[in-house]
């Protein structure tokens, strides 16, 4: 994506210098700027400025706006068809449903740029996977004015022993709308998505029951392997490669790598927020798959 340095030159239009990665530079006015809900955050049309000073318009592309104590800035070039969900918009409206659904806010996050938006939610949901072993569960709000995730809700464990936070993307198990369409529908589709969330605690804990009923194998590891995620986030899984060989510590279980895994994911990852979330939902897929099995 082109590195975007905007300037505002007048009401409702928006001249920016934009540096493709082959160091083009290139002059850009965005146009009728359209602001769907009461923030300051717009969207509009973009057009090329050429030597002469005509504009033509940069077809099947928008660009996002965003109105700051600088002035305004374009934030990035979306598609034709981007319909903006302000991040401000996703804040007030977990705000109401933590009111409406009896739920705790565990965290909220913003990438650097503040594009995009995680939001983990607890409900009074509370489960043994094991003896002792206590999960509460939630949900995970995530959203981006840049077009980098959908507005979504997924499924969220909270593990009590060790305060790992774990995020699931699932047909069944989550909700996401990407950012095509009307505005409001997005929005309204959003509303009846967390009720049905919510609905599907019960499934999780099926899951994480049969993790921790299954014992870790050699076949496992390597699929845990191929996610190839970085070395640290297999250092407390039981898992041990010496020269090409995979090697399980012997009574390891699935559920015990799987939490070895999400303790790097939410105590030590500097990963953003929304990537975490990605390494989440892949996970859960393969302990999903090797249970199914």
């Amino acid at each position: 994506m082109e590195s975007i340095s905007p300037s505002l030159t007048g009401a409702g239009t928006i001249e920016v210098e934009a540096k493709a990665k082959a160091e083009v530079q290139a002059t850009i006015v965005v146009k009728d700027i359209v602001y769907p809900f009461p923030y300051p955050v717009g969207i509009g049309i973009p057009y090329l400025v050429s030597e002469q000073g005509v504009l033509k318009q940069i077809r099947r592309k928008k660009v996002v706006i965003r109105h700051n104590t600088n002035g305004y800035e374009a934030v990035a070039f979306v598609g034709k068809n981007f319909a903006l969900v302000p991040n401000e918009l996703v804040e007030e409206m977990t705000e109401k449903a933590v009111t409406a659904y009896n739920l705790s806010m565990l965290k909220k996050s913003k990438d650097r740029y503040e594009n995009t938006l995680r939001i983990d939610l607890l409900s009074d949901r509370l489960a043994e996977v094991q003896e002792g072993d206590i999960v509460q569960f939630g949900v995970s709000i995530r959203n981006s004015i840049d077009g980098t995730s959908c507005l979504a809700v997924d499924l969220f464990s909270y593990r009590l022993t060790c305060r790992n936070g774990a995020t699931v993307k699932d047909t069944n198990l989550s909700f996401a709308v990407k950012h095509i369409g009307n505005p409001q529908e997005i929005v309204k589709a959003f509303h009846r998505a967390l009720a049905e969330v919510m609905e599907r605690f019960d499934d999780l804990l099926k899951l994480y029951r049969r993790m921790a009923n299954t014992a870790l194998t050699e076949e496992h590891a390597r699929r845990l392997l191929a996610l190839k995620l970085p070395e640290m986030y297999y250092a407390h899984t039981g898992i041990r490669v010496r020269d090409d060989k995979v090697e399980v510590r012997e009574g390891t279980t699935l559920w015990y790598a799987f939490n070895g895994i999400t303790y790097v994911l939410t105590h030590r990852s500097r990963a953003s927020p929304l990537a975490r979330s990605y390494m989440s939902h892949r996970l859960h897929r393969v302990m999903q798959a090797i249970v199914s099995a």
